[in-house]
């Protein structure tokens, strides 16, 4: 009895396993492995920021000319599926909602800064910043 005590505590001691922790043992093949949940049943953390690769950078035009700019993709090409909103978009220009196109005039010279956000259908968004530089 008392070689069985000291073979459990043995097997206790160099056991892997920390307190609170539970390893589970196959009788046939050893300690079994945690298998991770697949991506779709994993639930995305709402503080995790987002990145859509999508930025506008910085565009620069003439006091009263045209100004026309899209969102750049880091993939390339356009995509779809995304919803744009800006709440401090200048007064003179507009924005294409499902395409995240600006458009407009602005007359007075000076820096325009302003921040687009970006959402996807899952309910994710992104907030990049904006600046129109008119000279």
């Amino acid at each position: 009895m008392r070689l069985l005590l000291v073979a459990l505590a043995a097997l206790v001691l160099s056991s892997s396993a920390h307190a609170g922790e539970i390893i589970w043992r196959s009788p046939t093949t050893g300690t079994l492995k945690f298998v991770s949940p697949p991506p779709e049943l994993e639930i995305p953390d709402p503080a995790t920021p987002v990145d859509f690769g999508i930025s506008y950078g910085s565009t620069r035009v003439r006091a009263g000319n045209s100004l026309y700019t899209s969102p750049i993709w880091s993939s390339g090409g356009l995509k779809t599926g995304y919803s744009f909103s800006s709440a401090d978009l200048p007064s003179t220009l507009s924005m294409d909602l499902s395409a995240g196109l600006i458009r407009g005039r602005i007359s007075v010279t000076g820096t325009y800064d302003f921040s687009v956000t970006i959402s996807d259908g899952a309910g994710r968004s992104q907030t990049v910043p904006v600046a129109i530089i008119v000279e």
